[in-house]
Protein backbone atom coordinates (compact mmCIF):
# COMPACT_ATOMS: atom_id res chain seq x y z
CA UNK A 1 0.00 0.00 0.00
CA UNK A 2 3.11 2.60 0.66
CA UNK A 3 4.42 1.72 -2.30
CA UNK A 4 1.54 3.36 -4.12
CA UNK A 5 1.59 6.52 -1.97
CA UNK A 6 5.51 6.92 -2.19
CA UNK A 7 4.98 6.63 -6.54
CA UNK A 8 2.93 9.53 -6.50
CA UNK A 9 4.28 12.87 -7.14
CA UNK A 10 1.73 15.31 -7.34
CA UNK A 11 2.46 18.74 -8.50
CA UNK A 12 2.28 21.64 -5.94
CA UNK A 13 1.06 25.55 -6.56
CA UNK A 14 4.49 27.28 -5.95
CA UNK A 15 8.29 26.82 -6.16
CA UNK A 16 10.88 25.81 -5.08
CA UNK A 17 8.75 23.63 -2.76
CA UNK A 18 9.87 20.56 -0.55
CA UNK A 19 6.86 18.32 -0.01
CA UNK A 20 7.66 15.29 2.38
CA UNK A 21 5.84 12.16 3.77
CA UNK A 22 6.42 10.41 7.33
CA UNK A 23 5.21 6.73 7.26
CA UNK A 24 3.53 5.19 10.56
CA UNK A 25 7.02 4.10 11.59
CA UNK A 26 8.78 7.27 12.20
CA UNK A 27 10.13 7.23 8.30
CA UNK A 28 10.54 10.58 6.52
CA UNK A 29 10.71 10.88 3.07
CA UNK A 30 9.74 13.41 0.23
CA UNK A 31 10.78 14.95 -3.46
CA UNK A 32 11.20 18.54 -4.33
CA UNK A 33 10.10 20.67 -7.08
CA UNK A 34 12.25 23.40 -8.18
CA UNK A 35 15.73 24.38 -6.78
CA UNK A 36 15.54 23.78 -3.19
CA UNK A 37 18.92 25.51 -1.72
CA UNK A 38 18.85 23.34 1.36
CA UNK A 39 20.42 20.18 2.31
CA UNK A 40 17.70 18.13 3.45
CA UNK A 41 19.91 14.43 3.47
CA UNK A 42 19.97 13.79 7.35
CA UNK A 43 16.47 14.81 7.88
CA UNK A 44 14.57 12.60 5.07
CA UNK A 45 15.09 10.53 2.11
CA UNK A 46 15.11 12.45 -1.35
CA UNK A 47 13.10 10.51 -3.68
CA UNK A 48 14.00 12.65 -7.01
Amino acid sequence: AWSAVRGEQPDVRHRPAVVYRVRPNGHAEGYRKGSVPLELGDALELLD
